[in-house]
């Protein structure tokens, strides 16, 4: 099996840290599990999905199962094939040009998605509908 490159949305890295996997597609399950093994599938996590991972813990207990901000990033964000890669000039250029929907945080990952040229781990309908980058989902 050939390596896999993937760049992951807020939700799904979310469902599978919480161990939400029903709401994971397999291969999407798989991918993710393979990255945190460091068996062929790399993902990158966007500077953007790991801020708005914050907003949602401030806002909400519904992801408080996650653990405290400090340990999320500090334990699962360096699984052996899952890094967060910083937030680049070119994803905010890119992002200003999206207009598929009003929200800031989907403009930054659909640009850092677009930027590193591969395919983003996302159910979300305004992405995919508007085809602004490569999805993996179903």
């Amino acid at each position: 099996m050939s390596d896999q490159f993937l760049v992951t949305d807020t939700h799904p890295l979310i469902w599978y840290l919480a161990k939400h996997d029903i709401k994971l597609p397999k291969k999407v399950f798989a991918a993710f599990k393979s990255a945190q093994e460091g068996s062929g599938t790399h993902i990158w996590v966007p500077a953007a999905v790991a801020w708005e991972i914050s907003q949602l813990m401030r806002k909400t207990n519904r992801i408080s199962a996650l653990g405290s901000f400090e340990e999320l990033i500090q334990e699962n964000f360096y699984f052996k094939s899952m890094t967060l890669t910083e937030l680049q000039l070119d994803d905010l250029i890119i992002a200003h040009g999206l207009k598929f929907n009003r929200d800031p945080f989907d403009a930054l990952i659909v640009a850092t998605a677009r930027r590193l040229k591969l395919p983003l781990i996302t159910a979300d309908g305004d992405i995919t509908d508007s085809k602004a980058c490569e999805s993996f989902w179903e």
